[in-house]
């Protein structure tokens, strides 16, 4: 994994130490952090020529114990969870696998939200043994989460999909752009919002779908950095993403949600 950092939050580089979940970091070290927090999602695909293929962006994000990657179903609408995997980030050329997904109910009443897109894949920390998965994944803290004491500055991580250099008899090597994002406001969809990319630099958003939105914070003079929410929809020619809010997300955590 290589993270291509061009994001600009000169403000929050003056904090001394900001916290993520009960850790404080050194400022300059935040982007790489959160970069763990973004997956590259890869299908098994059972085509000896062509093993596996990349699908965009995925939101590692845990709960206690419980660890999921969210990511739309427009991502991955021809192939079932045993078929995904992401790769470690903490340990070279280890796949972690899905044990299932959760998706949300659908009904006539909500059967053209735009949150009914997000999945929920889960990644059960007791299939891994000695194995700890869980600093893979961004802990959950409900105060923090977006929009709780939030200045709006937005830090978006995905993975555009020209940026991917895929070689099957060689490697895959996979770039995470981290951008910058400013709240442009909501919509008349239920969760969904938008922001602004912040970029320094061009290239093409496709592959942000399932892309982890984080936002800074402060209470008093500690900044911090919560969880905002997942993109759903970029475009290849606007500075505009959709995503839905962290508030919606979080349901996933209890079982009742989903089909």
């Amino acid at each position: 994994m290589e993270a291509r950092n061009i994001v600009d939050l000169e403000f929050m580089r003056r904090a001394t130490a900001i916290r993520i979940g009960r850790l404080y970091y050194p400022a300059n070290l935040v982007e790489n952090i959160l970069a763990r927090y973004a997956k590259q999602i890869f299908v098994i695909t059972d085509y000896n020529e062509f093993p596996y293929c990349l699908r965009g962006s995925g939101s590692a994000i845990r709960n206690g114990d419980d660890c999921f990657v969210f990511c739309c179903g427009h991502q991955f609408p021809d192939y079932n969870p045993d078929k995904i995997v992401i790769p470690s980030e903490l340990e070279k050329g280890f796949l972690l696998s899905a044990s299932f997904m959760r998706s949300p109910q659908v009904s006539e009443e909500n059967k053209d939200e735009e949150y009914i897109d997000i999945r929920a894949l889960n990644f059960n920390h007791l299939d891994y043994g000695d194995r700890s998965i869980s600093s893979e994944f961004f802990p959950l803290d409900l105060k923090d989460m977006w929009p709780n004491n939030t200045l709006n500055h937005f830090i978006i991580i995905g993975f555009p999909s020209t940026l991917q250099l895929v070689d099957y008899e060689a490697e895959i090597r996979s770039r995470s752009v981290i951008i910058g994002g400013s709240y442009g406001g909501g919509s008349n969809a239920d969760y969904l919002h938008y922001l602004t990319m912040q970029r320094i630099s061009n290239f093409d958003a496709d592959g942000y779908s399932g892309a982890p939105v984080f936002h800074v914070g402060r209470v008093g003079l500690s900044y911090f950095i919560g969880f905002a929410g997942v993109v759903v929809r970029g475009s290849r020619l606007s500075d505009l993403l959709n995503f839905i809010s962290a508030e919606y997300i979080s349901n996933f955590f209890t079982p009742d949600i989903s089909t």
